[in-house]
């Protein structure tokens, strides 16, 4: 017998999290996809977690009494809503998708940067 477990994962808007991080709110900003792809380009403070390290990362890059925001590429990545299942999965409680992803954030105007992640 096949068990599958569906979570219903909570959203944000970019409009909500932008303002979130203008103000200075305590978010912590995820980006799901590959990391190659967030050394081009990401939302200014998040952190690399791709689904495949969650696993190995989540607990050394995330508080879990905190808000954790995921994004992909667009609303057709999946890599998003896997990596905020596997989050949750972890025992994270307040775990949202930005469901227009990167593509999304550009639309609206918004800046990335580029680079390495410093963890300190």
């Amino acid at each position: 017998m096949l068990h599958v477990t569906c979570y219903m994962i909570s959203t944000i808007t970019k409009e909500q999290l932008k303002a979130r991080l203008d103000r200075g709110e305590s978010v912590q900003v995820a980006d799901a996809r590959s990391k190659n792809a967030y050394v081009v380009e990401h939302i200014t403070h998040a952190r690399s977690i791709p689904y495949d390290n969650v696993a190995d990362r989540a607990d050394e890059l995330f508080n879990r009494g905190q808000q954790v925001v995921l994004y992909g590429d667009d609303e057709k990545d999946i890599l998003a809503q896997r990596t905020a299942e596997a989050l949750v999965e972890r025992g994270f409680v307040d775990v949202r998708i930005l469901p227009d992803g990167l593509r999304g954030w550009h639309a609206a105007g918004y800046l990335t940067v580029s680079g390495e992640e410093i963890i300190v």
